[in-house]
């Protein structure tokens, strides 16, 4: 489904005509199935957030490719209607002057026309799917909580039925009471949609509650891979520094 072949991605620093670099990917390498839930673990700086940018087609690999299907993701046609995203910041994730209706059926109306009245049933049908109902298609951001306005962009991210869904610290955001809830809404949602999931993240429990196996990263590099049902048998200090502190905590 998704291939991730020799990536390397650099970025200039110290200013326009600078040549010195910085690499924040270093020949990056996995392969990921159809079906699977694939977690993507490291703290902060670690990379995988630029990797899910490169994965989306936002941001273009220095080198390597990431190809989707056995074509690379840097061509648009590739990714509509298959390659979706939930992100950390869901108060930036959709127009502020939209209403929930507008923000839902922007990505359908992009994707193929229809009457008013089908993208209203199809807006209430998505967000009966993530746990609100049609009271909420007048409302704007400002007036949705954390776990609302979380869950309108996870119903615009599945409006066109994709069959990926790269979901980037989608629960580091959100109170701690309601990230339970998000994260079964995503086991429901992979089950009733058959879709596949790359879940970056910090967080190894929510990683192991919803993945069938995981990479570590550090320094821009995978340095473990393991099924969730064998994290403990990890044998890099980095992934077990990380286990650790579950363990501890």
């Amino acid at each position: 489904m998704l291939s991730v072949e020799n990536v390397r991605k650099t970025y200039h620093k110290g200013g326009l005509f600078s040549r010195k670099t910085t690499a924040v990917l270093k020949d990056v390498s996995f392969d990921m199935r159809r079906g699977e839930c694939l977690g993507i673990i490291g703290e902060s700086g670690s990379g995988k957030s630029t990797l899910s940018r490169l994965i989306l087609g936002i941001e273009k690999p220095s080198s390597g490719q990431v190809l989707y299907d056995g074509r690379n993701v840097m061509d648009p046609a590739v990714r509509r209607g298959k390659v979706s995203a939930v992100f950390q910041d869901y108060t930036s994730s959709f127009n502020p002057n939209y209403t929930v209706y507008e923000a839902i059926i922007e990505p359908l109306i992009m994707m193929e026309r229809r009457t008013r009245s089908s993208l209203s049933a199809r807006a209430v049908s998505l967000l009966t799917q993530v746990g609100l109902d049609g009271s909420y298609l007048e409302k704007y951001p400002h007036e949705l909580s954390g776990g609302e306005a979380q869950r309108v962009c996870i119903a615009r991210a599945v409006s066109t039925t994709p069959e990926l869904l790269v979901l980037d610290e989608v629960v580091s955001s959100i109170d701690v009471s309601i990230q339970v809830q998000i994260l079964d809404l995503f086991y429901a949602l992979k089950n009733e949609m058959d879709m596949s999931y790359i879940f970056i993240t910090h967080d190894i429990q929510a990683a192991a509650y919803l993945c069938d196996r995981v990479l570590f990263f550090y320094d821009g590099s995978i340095v473990e891979e393991s099924p969730v049902t064998e994290l403990y048998n990890v044998r890099n200090e980095y992934a077990k520094k990380l286990l650790g502190s579950v363990i501890l905590a």
